[in-house]
């Protein structure tokens, strides 16, 4: 499952993705927040930026694994002043 999401009213692209693996093949994964990452569909790349949060989730049987970050345009939000 996989969702990516831009709009007019945020600056940044978004992206959050799932998947679920058999705990038989499920292999270490190293994935941490602020890693950069590429959201492809197909040949296409349709978003480049970084994970913001990576979760974990497990039953007796299976891994799911979900992901969500932004496009690279999150660092002008993430570096913005806020003017009061």
């Amino acid at each position: 499952e996989m969702s990516v999401s831009r709009s007019l009213k945020a600056i940044a692209g978004e992206f959050d993705l799932s998947v679920t693996t058999r705990w038989s093949a499920a292999a270490p994964r190293v994935i941490r927040e602020g890693q950069p990452c590429t959201v492809r569909l197909g040949a296409d790349t349709v978003l480049t930026g970084y994970i913001d949060d990576f979760i974990p989730s497990y039953d007796a049987e299976n891994v799911e694994i979900r992901v969500m970050g932004r496009d690279k345009t999150g660092d002008l939000v993430d570096c913005s002043v806020v003017h009061s």
